[in-house]
């Protein structure tokens, strides 16, 4: 009896210390790669997209005096204006639309890096636990309470091998199916919106703060947002590019990734241990 227990056991406890000291390592150090990637893409688009949105915003309710005395208002009033804050509102709308949803990644992303790192912080306890619900189960006692116990452990087995193997797996995998089918969108959306904020960051805005202000800088704001205005379309596009892409990297192929794990390992579970 000892020694049919002995030989379940051991070849058990082998593929676990290979697992332990070999597969876990490597995803986590791969899926910790992956989640920094993001980060920093992430980070990136809010840093320039914050950049873009404070312009706009100073110019969209700005107001300004022309030199002689006549007032221009950029945005509602009374009497002669110049509506230059038109101009920029959609574009600001969408760019706020955009900035909402990079903050909203950042936050995804970081809570994703802390449970990876809970993972790896707990390692070699996740370990030990995993192997004593692994080893309960080979022993066959038919005793209800000690059945009951069985399925407990099983049950803390399922739990803690989805945290500690299948999520830093399925971040790591996500990131290679990623690299094929999102990585490119990426790049473009991120140079789009480098180069729109640089062409933003080009507006002499700083000068909108004087108290008053020449003809030709008016022209020249208002020549510069027309342009803008012009590829409000380019920069709409490039938002809802990062925001699909957002999606389907930290949402869609993460889900197919994990569920594809989670049925294989319940089916490892019903075929090798206790029918759960």
């Amino acid at each position: 009896m000892k020694h049919e227990i002995l030989k379940k056991i051991i070849p058990a406890l082998i593929i676990m210390f290979i697992i332990q000291h070999c597969f876990v390592p490597f995803v986590m150090n791969g899926s910790g790669n992956y989640l920094d990637t993001l980060m920093k893409r992430s980070i990136t688009t809010f840093t320039l997209l914050t950049g873009i949105k404070t312009t706009l915003s100073i110019i969209e309710g700005s107001s300004i005096t022309m030199e002689g005395g006549v007032n221009f208002i950029l945005k509602g009033s009374m009497g002669s204006q110049i509506e230059i804050g038109d101009i920029v509102q959609s574009v600001l709308d969408v760019v706020d639309y955009g900035w909402k949803i990079s903050f909203f990644s950042m936050i995804v992303i970081k809570s994703m890096i802390i449970l990876r790192s809970i993972s790896g912080d707990w390692n070699s306890l996740l370990f030990g636990i995993v192997m004593f619900c692994v080893i309960i189960q080979f022993f066959d006692i038919k005793k209800y309470k000690f059945e009951k116990v069985k399925k407990i452990s099983l049950f803390i087995f399922l739990v803690i091998t989805m945290f500690y193997i299948v999520f830093p797996t399925t971040v790591y995998i996500s990131g290679k199916f990623s690299s094929l089918i999102t990585t490119k969108y990426a790049q473009n959306y991120e140079k789009n919106i480098g180069d729109f904020s640089d062409e933003v960051n080009s507006l002499d805005v700083k000068n909108l703060k004087e108290e008053s202000v020449s003809l030709d800088l008016i022209e020249k704001i208002t020549l510069k947002l027309n342009n803008m205005a012009n590829k409000g379309l380019e920069i709409l596009d490039s938002i809802l590019t990062f925001s699909i892409v957002f999606f389907l990297d930290i949402f869609v192929i993460p889900f197919i990734v994990f569920y594809l794990f989670y049925k294989i390992l319940i089916t490892i579970s019903k075929n090798f241990f206790t029918k759960f």
